[in-house]
């Protein structure tokens, strides 16, 4: 086994619970658009072993959407939230 999910509240907590609590180290942690990232981290003595500290929003999106970035808004009748927006309309 290479790779494990875990469903977390906040990725936040996770991190300072993972990292900063258990030593692990993170393997990536890179934005997935407004209010998301992917943040998986590694055990000190399993560097193959990569966890998925996977968010509440993320498993809502995935339910949802199906995959995260797929565009499925003719699938549901609603607009992706995860399609980009144009950098003059973010705040």
């Amino acid at each position: 086994m290479n790779h494990v999910s875990v469903f977390v509240l906040n990725q936040d907590s996770a991190y300072e619970f993972y990292v900063n609590k258990l030593g692990f180290k993170v393997h990536t942690d890179a934005p997935m658009g407004r209010d998301m990232r992917w943040l998986t981290v590694c055990p000190p003595e399993q560097p193959d072993l990569e966890i998925t500290l996977l968010a509440k929003l993320c498993i809502e999106v995935i339910c949802i959407f199906g995959h995260i970035g797929d565009d499925h808004s003719s699938d549901t009748g609603q607009e992706n939230p995860l399609q980009e927006t144009p950098e003059d309309q973010l705040i």
